[in-house]
């Protein structure tokens, strides 16, 4: 199953057993006419179920370049490392360098955006597909995250030519609000780390 986000709006693409609670769901395999009513389809959300949907995915979007980056969710006591990009509350995240393996992408990313070391990673996070476009060209990003810990006490240093301007570490029962004012890709990643954290304090 993939869920990517077309102008902040997701579109599901899935096998048919896998439906679930859209308001509009289409059985297709025809690329150009999905296209043609894409603007309807974001608008009242919609579920595409096809019987392979790595196939649809990848000729749906075919006139997209593709990009892998990777990005981490760090906790440390209780709290989540957020930061404030372009008005937006974020997560450190970045482009892979070549033949750099995800793992790796997302630790450096955490350093370079944050300042903050001695992380380890605790487990893979679901990815997140969304699309943008730059000039004439159009992108689909691909981010692979992961749960991270971080130890000791570290000063927060946003990396400023990034246009990250704030660092903060946020108390989990605030992570959901602050959500409100995050991008709407982002929110499976947020629920799936407040979930794991309420399951670590039920052991």
């Amino acid at each position: 199953m993939y869920k990517v986000f077309i102008e902040n709006r997701p579109l599901i693409i899935s096998k048919p057993e896998n439906v679930l609670d859209s308001p509009h769901v289409i059985y297709s395999t025809n690329v150009a006419e999905i296209r043609q009513e894409l603007p309807f389809i974001l608008e009242n959300g919609t579920q595409i179920t096809t019987e392979n949907p790595e196939v649809f995915m990848n000729a749906f979007f075919e006139d997209h370049l593709k990009i892998r980056a990777s990005g981490g969710a760090v906790i440390k006591d209780s709290q989540l490392l957020m930061i404030r990009r372009l008005g937006y509350w974020d997560l450190p995240k970045g482009k892979l360098e070549e033949k750099e393996e995800p793992q790796a992408g997302a630790m450096r990313e955490v350093i370079e955006e944050c300042g903050v070391e001695n992380l380890n990673i605790i487990s893979s996070l679901p990815d997140t597909f969304h699309t943008y476009q730059f000039g004439a060209q159009k992108f689909l990003k691909q981010t692979h995250w992961f749960l991270m810990s971080a130890e000791g006490n570290q000063e927060l240093k946003p990396q400023l030519e990034e246009d990250i301007t704030e660092v903060i570490w946020v108390p989990m029962e605030e992570v959901m609000k602050l959500a409100t004012e995050s991008y709407p890709s982002l929110n499976e990643i947020f629920e799936s780390v407040v979930h794991q954290f309420k399951i670590w304090n039920t052991i």
